[in-house]
């Protein structure tokens, strides 16, 4: 598999910035926010010759993550941050995000080995009778339960100590910029690592995880024998509960690294922002999700609750993702005056030409920390179906 790993076609930073108007008018956008607020948080992709981890040999992988590295160390050292400049890193990845002064971004912008620099974006978080609609009772008669599967998901964390999903976290990890980790950290994958998030919103992690694994008396997660890692990646923003694109990169490359350790059929993510008519494959996160894809791990990932009949959120935009829209389980009520109807698409979901799938989403029963009601629960129903019929 020599040879795979090559520069990526586009140009450095300091010459696209130049040539491109969109790039210019984007980067001065950067210093504009850095000027007035002091700081800017950023990601920055590094000139490092790269391919998906699966398409190389043990040695050129590790010589990879050498490059990576030194590469990262020697554009950090031109910079004079901060102290509280809460630098992340990837292992796997050509990426570091920071934030950054004025000056510093300005150094970037003529630093050789740097690709791209772009702003740390923020991404919002997005049972009973849909278990039968999706055949899941069938599945269950037939021995599919999910035994030996895992799935990761990545979201506000999740309350293991549920009577619903007791005994099913296998790993936890948290990975937030706004220190909601563990001991105030920005970085955790000791035990407890994983617990929801302390901010509005912070229930809906423990809802997906029921929809995915959940066991109870009456009804259940439709993979009920499965079992999930637990990872938190948001962080309080303007009081509101929000995670950084940087930290959700950081939760995916948790799950890559533990792909020889549990059987992961899927990730899980329901979150998002934006609005994108066609794939967006230069969103930042599509490297780790080719290498999570080239591993045999599917990212599951919902379309977005904004209502758009022609297009999807990001992530799930990126081609290498699976996206998933909504359907209602029951006639329900009117939605934006338009009737309900089990299998209708929702009228809050996102759909367009380009979306992998749609699965049930409205008014979904499953575990909540306080009762509250979360937006769109599509996403764990497809790879949960994977998943169990991938059991061995």
């Amino acid at each position: 598999m020599a040879g795979e790993r090559r520069l990526p076609a586009k140009l450095p930073f300091a010459q696209s910035i130049k040539s491109s108007a969109a790039a210019a008018t984007a980067f001065q956008q950067l210093r504009k926010t850095a000027d007035e607020s002091g700081k800017v948080r950023i990601i920055v992709e590094l000139r490092v010759p790269y391919a998906a981890e699966g398409k190389l040999s043990d040695q050129e992988a590790r010589q990879q993550r050498s490059d990576i590295s030194g590469t990262r160390a020697s554009v950090l050292a031109k910079l004079a941050l901060r102290g509280d400049a809460r630098i992340r890193t990837f292992d796997a990845l050509p990426l570091v995000a920071m934030d950054v002064t004025l000056d510093d971004l300005d150094r970037l912008a003529s630093d050789p080995n740097v690709l791209s620099v772009q702003e740390d974006q923020l991404n919002k978080p997005m049972l009973e009778e849909s278990v039968p609609l999706i055949g899941g009772t069938a599945a269950w008669s037939a021995g599919y339960r999910g035994l030996g599967q895992t799935v990761a998901i990545i979201d506000t964390g999740v309350d293991k100590a549920h009577p619903f999903l007791f005994g099913k976290v296998v790993s936890e990890a948290c990975y937030s910029t706004g220190r909601w980790c563990p001991g105030g950290s920005m970085s955790s994958t000791a035990p407890g690592s994983g617990r929801p998030c302390p901010g509005s919103d912070c229930d809906h992690g423990t809802h997906v995880a029921g929809i995915a694994a959940g066991q109870g008396t009456k009804f259940s997660g439709v993979a009920k024998d499965s079992s999930f890692i637990a990872i938190q990646v948001f962080s309080p923003v303007d009081n509101k509960t929000r995670a950084y694109v940087s930290d959700i990169i950081a939760g995916l490359q948790r799950v890559y690294e533990l792909r020889n350790t549990y059987h992961i059929a899927a990730v899980n993510m329901s979150l998002g922002s934006g609005r994108y008519t066609d794939y967006c494959d230069g969103d930042i996160r599509k490297d780790i999700i080719d290498n999570l894809r080239a591993a045999g791990i599917a990212t599951v990932i919902s379309s977005g609750n904004d209502g758009y009949t022609d297009a999807i959120s990001a992530p799930a935009c990126i081609s290498s993702a699976v996206s998933v829209g909504s359907v209602s389980d029951s006639a329900w009520g009117a939605c934006s005056g338009d009737p309900a109807a089990v299998d209708k698409v929702a009228c809050y979901s996102n759909s367009s030409d380009f979306l992998s799938l749609l699965a049930p989403g409205s008014l979904i029963t499953s575990s909540c920390q306080t009762g509250s009601s979360p937006t769109n629960m599509e996403p764990p129903w497809p790879h949960r179906m994977w998943r169990e019929h991938g059991q061995s």
